[in-house]
């Protein structure tokens, strides 16, 4: 059976036919949206989930998924839009689903039953052979014998019960009852399945207004709320990203400049030293010498200390002689041997440290000239990577190369300052 599509009209109701769909599938939507919705308004306000009073083809198909049907939705879309706008009114969707195309259908399963049973009639009545006027006496009882035999066939089939083990042979001409009997438990069955999914709606709009009613705002209020939150967490991660894409291309921008990162490392060089010029001179009463020449300076300063502190000795020890020459021997010699031993520990002491300042300068010096060498060639580098389109040496990186040098000259000094005292 082909498909029907109902067009009302002031006066009448005409069916169009759509070789898409059968009118079965028709039917058959027009009773599960019945019963899954209560009525075809109702599921016309369902599949529209946009309130907007129309329906393209996505929300109809996703809308008839939703309510759980399993037919192909596209063809019956295709049905239903006859003007073939890919949008379906709630008039158009009255027309097609309605009540009308449900008799039509039905009508015209009946009509088809009548023609295929009528015209079967025919075929057997064409079969008969036709008798002639002027045929012969035997004809004409063969004729009589043959209407007799028939009658008493009819008969026979006609009270099949009366014979024993007999059965009626079914006639050509006439419905197979088994069809209406199968007809009729399909409907049953359908019946049994609305009724069903119509108490499992009713169940669902129960547990809904009790769960809403448990929480205070319905779940759909709050889906709309995270989702709002949802969408500013993004707009604000969008602009986060934005802001920080623009701070590295400014920052990948001034470092391809060289003279800028030349710049900028000799400026934290110099901030990273006088830092620690600053923290020796809080922590350690002689600040060590910054450059060679101060150095040089300090180092002539202690031996001219150390020269002074031997004349000391020197006149003491002349002094103890003479004040020995008066006293006796033996506590002359013990004096000048307790002199003699601690003179010797103090220049010893003396001499230690000079030792290990001029071996603390001298390293200090060696990893200054080591700090400069790798600060030229991390520049040269970076330079020509630049030069070459690649990415360079970056601020960052030469910040914490001078700041782990830095720390670690710190570090040092301080030890040898430590063990100087």
């Amino acid at each position: 059976m082909q498909g029907l599509q109902v067009q009302s009209q002031p006066g009448a109701t005409s069916i169009r036919r759509d070789p898409m769909l059968g009118g079965n599938e028709m039917a058959g939507l027009h009773a599960f949206l019945r019963s899954r919705c209560g009525s075809l308004k109702a599921a016309f306000n369902e599949l529209d989930s946009h309130d907007v009073g129309q329906l393209t083809s996505d929300d109809f198909v996703k809308g008839l998924e939703r309510l759980g049907y399993t037919e192909d939705a596209g063809a019956m879309f295709r049905s239903i839009d006859v003007s073939k706008t890919g949008l379906v009114t709630l008039k158009s969707f009255m027309n097609c689903l309605g009540d009308r195309v449900v008799e039509a259908i039905e009508a015209e399963r009946q009509s088809s039953k009548t023609l295929s049973r009528s015209s079967s009639e025919d075929v057997w009545k064409s079969a008969r052979i036709p008798t002639p006027k002027n045929s012969p006496p035997s004809l004409l009882t063969s004729n009589a014998v043959g209407n007799a035999l028939k009658s008493g066939s009819a008969l026979r089939s006609s009270t099949p019960d009366m014979v024993p083990g007999a059965v009626a042979p079914p006639s050509p001409h006439m419905p197979v009852a088994g069809a209406d009997l199968l007809y009729a438990r399909i409907a049953r069955v359908e019946e049994q399945v609305a009724a069903e999914q119509r108490l499992r709606c009713e169940t669902e709009q129960r547990l809904t207004q009790h769960l809403n009613s448990l929480v205070g705002v319905s779940i759909s209020e709050q889906l709309d709320v995270l989702r709002q939150q949802l969408i500013e967490e993004r707009c604000q991660r969008q602009v986060d990203v934005t802001s920080l894409r623009a701070a590295l291309e400014a920052v990948r921008t001034s470092g391809v400049r060289p003279g800028d990162l030349q710049e900028c490392v000799k400026s934290e060089l110099d901030r990273s030293i006088g830092d620690i010029r600053s923290s020796l001179e809080q922590t350690c009463p002689v600040s060590p010498a910054s450059s060679e020449s101060e150095l040089k300076k300090r180092l002539e300063d202690s031996r001219h200390a150390t020269e002074q502190r031997f004349e000391a000795l020197e006149s003491a020890m002349k002094e103890a002689t003479a004040a020995a020459a008066k006293a006796e021997p033996a506590e002359q010699l013990l004096n000048l041997l307790q002199q003699t031993r601690y003179l010797e520990e103090r220049v010893d002491s003396m001499s230690s440290n000079v030792d290990l300042l001029t071996s603390t300068v001298e390293t200090q010096a060696r990893q200054a000239m080591e700090l400069r060498e790798d600060l030229l060639a991390s520049l040269t580098s970076g330079e020509d990577k630049g030069s070459n389109g690649t990415d360079g040496t970056t601020f960052e990186k030469i910040q914490d190369f001078v700041r782990e040098k830095m720390d670690r000259l710190r570090v040092e000094w301080n030890g040898a300052m430590e063990e100087t005292h």
